[in-house]
């Protein structure tokens, strides 16, 4: 349904487990706004599929459900109302492109579109979201040509009604490139990630590894610190002032740490100590998932905060039983608004265990 309670048919709902074996399905609203999904036991992420809503709402966040075994759940998901744009333009070397995806999200939900041939674009908001801080707007680069980077790839807390946006892309000879590898097992770490950070000019990017853990992040010249990580194992220092300049430089990279925990077989088994793993992924956006392990039964309080100390998030307080644990941090502070970019910290604590790590959220 809309803010007003009025119902929205035939928009497509999907639901897919939150464990392996990773079930599926799918059914359409009717025309009182009301579906049914057919599922079996255990926890489930409910969505709609935002090409039925988008432009005249916004795109509702993904619900997560737990069922249990004979039990029907009702959950009410709505869609705002889109009354406002927010516009800008993506040029590549001064030049405008077509076809590029731009995406905004707010604490009310999302919304996308694509540049015209003239490189604009108008998002569909609403300006309901202004109340909280309005929306952060990015651009999805997969549609650029090789060989480029862009110069400020997000925007935080635009209102609706905003111009200007726009983002700026170039080409370059600059870069990283490689493979990254699991140091105990010696195999590749597939969709490990790649972080570089030029202190001078206070500017990063981050990059994925394919399934064979190769990867090829392009740069402007400058000068940078290097980190990767990947799915439960630790971030890694790769090496610190790295100068390019027109030139790609190439690294094997080995990864400490114990790998994911997702199969069937982990999620049977206890763990034999505490462990707070590495998110995934990371740097991530909108949403990230954290790992940490329980040998027995504990009080387990996950916590986010900000560089300063300031608590964003407590994503997790209660009772678990052994085991190994997921939780997931949507990006969002206590408020449910969205946080801006930058380094956040989570910290475990699960009796007398307490551990903290370092993740990177980028709009």
């Amino acid at each position: 349904m809309d803010e007003n309670g009025s119902p929205i048919a035939e928009v497509k709902v999907y639901a897919n487990s939150d464990q392996p074996p990773w079930n599926w399905t799918e059914t359409e609203t009717d025309a009182a706004g009301a579906f049914k999904l057919g599922v079996i036991g255990g926890d489930w992420w409910v969505r709609f599929d935002a090409r039925d809503l988008i432009p005249h709402y916004l795109g509702p966040r993904d619900s997560l459900v737990t069922v249990s075994s004979g039990e029907t759940v009702s959950l009410t998901m709505r869609a705002t109302s889109t009354d406002a744009t927010i516009t800008g333009t993506v040029t590549l070397d001064g030049a405008p492109v077509a076809g590029i995806e731009v995406r905004a999200g707010s604490h009310l939900g999302w919304t996308e579109t694509r540049t015209d041939e003239s490189g604009e674009y108008a998002l569909p908001v609403a300006s309901e979201a202004d109340d909280n801080r309005g929306y952060n707007v990015w651009m999805d680069t997969w549609r650029l040509p090789d060989s480029t980077y862009v110069e400020k790839n997000w925007y935080n807390d635009v209102l609706s009604g905003s111009a200007g946006r726009d983002f700026h892309a170039y080409k370059t000879k600059s870069g990283f490139k490689g493979q990254i590898f699991s140091e105990k097992t010696e195999k590749p770490v597939p969709h490990a990630w790649l972080w570089a950070w030029d202190g001078a000019k206070q500017w990063g990017q981050h990059g994925g590894a394919e399934r064979n853990g190769r990867f090829r992040m392009w740069l402007p010249n400058g000068t940078y610190d290097v980190y990767a990580s990947g799915d439960g194992y630790d971030e890694q220092l790769v090496e610190r002032s790295v100068t390019l300049e027109d030139e790609v430089v190439e690294y094997t990279i080995y990864l400490e740490g114990e790998g994911p925990q997702l199969s069937l077989s982990d999620l049977s088994t206890t763990p034999m100590k505490f462990a707070l793993h590495q998110n995934f992924p990371n740097p991530f956006n909108p949403s990230t998932t954290i790992h940490y392990l329980l040998p027995a039964e504990a009080h387990v309080v996950l916590t986010v905060y900000d560089l300063l100390g300031k608590k964003v998030k407590r994503v997790v307080n209660e009772t678990q039983d052994a085991g190994i644990k997921r939780a997931e941090w949507d990006g969002t502070d206590l408020s449910g608004a969205d946080v801006s970019t930058g380094v956040y910290l989570y910290r475990i604590q699960a009796g007398t265990f307490v551990q903290t790590k370092k993740m990177v959220l980028i709009r």
